[in-house]
């Protein structure tokens, strides 16, 4: 919990600071609160899947797609929501295919927020295995010492 917490804080923070009033596109408009919106929650899909891909040990094609799969529906999520008409999709109408999509601004923040946020959860999780490991992770190291000193 505490961990979702300060992924969340941090990527809130981060996306406001770094989208704070400045020019966001070659015509100069400041980005509102549907783009910062819409990045931060692209930073949570991001975040929330790439942390569960750090916390699996034994990857299987199921989680695979499931993982890149829902990054995916993400994008395509916004492509369609932001076509339909705006009586429906109100006040994110086409905001992703004209705004941020081509923006290079979109792409720079989402890459450096998500990679900041998984830092500590990263950190943590090492920090955890080296000095406190638990049992399946002892086992795990234990299998994993023995395939590199296996001869064969």
């Amino acid at each position: 919990m505490l961990n979702g917490f300060i992924s969340a804080t941090m990527i809130f923070f981060f996306c406001t600071k770094a989208i704070e009033p400045q020019a966001f596109d070659e015509q100069g408009r400041t980005a509102g609160r549907d783009m910062l919106g819409m990045t931060m929650y692209t930073c949570v899909v991001w975040v929330v899947n790439l942390q569960m891909a750090l916390s699996i040990r034994y990857f299987t094609l199921i989680q695979h797609i499931f993982i890149w799969g829902s990054i995916a529906f993400w994008y395509l999520f916004l492509l369609a929501y932001g076509a339909m008409p705006p009586s429906i999709s109100t006040n994110v109408y086409k905001v992703f295919i004209e705004t941020l999509a081509p923006s290079p601004f979109f792409w720079v923040v989402t890459f450096f927020v998500v990679i900041s946020t998984l830092i500590p959860s990263f950190s943590c999780s090492v920090i955890q295995m080296w000095f406190f490991p638990m049992y399946h992770q002892m086992v795990q190291w234990i299998r994993y010492e023995s395939k590199t000193n296996n001869p064969e």
